[in-house]
């Protein structure tokens, strides 16, 4: 039995190896989660902290990601060489990202929403959550923040996040989306999406 609502990011999952999508899907085994993810998603709430909150600058991120950091089971880690890498590569995400801040609307029309929505008959519910939603000129811009390597080639081509995203946020606000960036804040580049 297929759940009502699924995260969008289990297509993905179903599109590289169904197995894995049946057993954390339908049979909710879920397996651990990697330190790449971990990462990630701690630093996507400082991101998100940072964005509405105007003092929350660049020395206090660094601070508070150093509390989380140090607090990590070092046996998330698969070596030195991996962690040391994970932290450089925060390091610079967390610099880049306030360099990509100041360019940005002061206030966000949302951040961190979750929108469900339908893609069709017979099918579960998409659920997404979008980082950052501006409101610019009556239309909306969507933001999404990678710490991770940039996706390129025929993966870039044939992810589904863009597309669902837009729909989703389309289909709740009834407002036209005019961009969508993916702000890849290791190497400081950019995939833009524009209608």
């Amino acid at each position: 039995i297929i759940p009502e609502v699924i995260r969008r990011s289990y297509i993905e999952t179903y599109k590289s190896c169904p197995y894995k999508f049946y057993m954390e899907v339908i049979k909710g085994i879920e397996t651990p989660i990697n330190p790449y993810a971990q990462v990630g998603i701690d630093m996507h709430k400082l991101f998100d902290k940072a964005c509405n909150d105007k003092n929350f600058k660049y020395k206090q991120m660094l601070d508070e990601f150093n509390k989380v950091w140090y607090n990590y089971n070092p046996t998330m880690f698969s070596d030195e060489q991996q962690k040391l890498m994970l932290y450089n590569r925060s390091l610079n995400c967390i610099k880049n990202f306030y360099e990509v801040l100041p360019t940005l609307p002061p206030q966000p029309h949302s951040t961190e929403e979750t929108i469900e929505f339908s893609i069709g008959n017979d099918l579960p519910k998409i659920q997404t959550t979008s980082d950052r939603i501006d409101l610019i000129d009556g239309e909306l811009e969507l933001i999404d923040w990678k710490t991770g390597k940039v996706m390129v080639g025929q993966r870039l081509s044939s992810d589904l996040q863009v597309p669902l995203y837009i729909y989703g946020v389309r289909d709740k606000y009834k407002m036209p989306v005019r961009k969508f960036t993916l702000y890849y804040l290791e190497d400081n580049k950019t995939r833009i999406f524009e209608r």
